[in-house]
């Protein structure tokens, strides 16, 4: 298992800074080819995080893991509301975000923070492996 990790203040900032984390970590780990998909889902959880976050005081985690053919990607803020997955009218400048989430990522989901701590982890997972019939 490869894990690469930081916590980063919730301001507009830290979606950059997270995204070149797991851009700069992909290519660490010989997987650039996937780095545009979970650039992609990390900016729009830490943007979620941050826009939602309870306290200014409360520290995003950004997490990037690789457990055999699954990229993992999660962040943990300090709010307990889970995300909801909205449709966008076409006038509309946001609510897009969990929706591009759901469409890039094999799986996503909501857990609790670690016992003790306030608010929860939003994860998304990306298969390393092709989809049959899917190409490459």
């Amino acid at each position: 298992m490869l894990t690469a990790a930081k916590d980063f203040p919730p301001v507009s900032a830290s979606v950059t800074a997270a995204r070149l984390l797991v851009e700069a970590t992909l290519r660490l780990w010989h997987l650039p080819d996937h780095a545009l998909d979970m650039a992609i889902i990390t900016d729009e959880l830490v943007a979620n995080a941050v826009q939602h976050a309870r306290a200014a005081t409360t520290l995003l985690t950004v997490r990037l893991t690789r457990l055999g053919d699954v990229l993992r990607v999660e962040v943990g803020d300090g709010d307990p509301s889970p995300p909801r997955v909205l449709r966008a009218e076409v006038s509309d400048v946001g609510h897009r975000g969990m929706f591009f989430v759901e469409r890039i990522a094999t799986r996503w989901g909501v857990s609790p923070r670690a016992e003790g701590a306030e608010g929860k982890v939003v994860w998304a997972e990306v298969d390393l492996t092709p989809a049959p019939g899917r190409a490459q």
